[in-house]
C-alpha cells in the first residue's frame, strides 16, 4: 500500500517518469484510485487495520480511503480474484468451447 501511495504521490508531483520523460498532469489533486492484488496475511491485515481500511463482507478484501494521499484503495486476495473472474468468464470460455484445466 505504501509503495502505491508513493506512486501516486511521485505522478501527481511530476517526478514520475516514463521513457524518461515525466508524466504530466493537471494538478497535484487529481483523484487516484489504487488497486492491490496480493494474498493478504495477517501481517498485511494490521497494516490495513492501520490504515484504517474496510473489510468487505467476504472478507476476502478491504476498501477504504486514504486522506493523507487523497487515494481510494481496494486490497484484493488474489485467490478470490481468481475465482470471481473464473466465474465471470465461464460462460465465454464455455461458448468458445475453451478448456479450463486450472479449476
Amino acid at each position: 500500500m505504501r509503495q502505491a501511495f508513493r506512486l501516486i504521490n511521485d505522478i501527481r508531483s511530476g517526478t514520475f517518469k516514463i521513457n524518461g520523460r515525466p508524466i504530466s498532469v493537471a494538478n497535484d489533486k487529481i483523484p487516484a484510485t489504487a488497486y492491490c492484488i496480493c494474498d493478504i496475511t495477517p501481517t498485511l491485515r494490521t497494516i490495513l487495520g492501520d490504515l484504517d481500511a474496510l473489510m468487505a463482507p467476504d472478507n476476502q478484501s478491504y476498501y477504504g480511503f486514504n486522506k493523507t494521499y487523497g487515494v481510494y484503495f481496494e486490497v484484493i486476495d488474489y485467490n478470490k480474484m481468481l475465482r470471481d473472474a473464473t466465474k465471470r468468464n465461464r460462460i465465454f470460455f464455455d461458448k468458445l468451447n475453451l478448456v479450463n484445466d486450472h479449476k
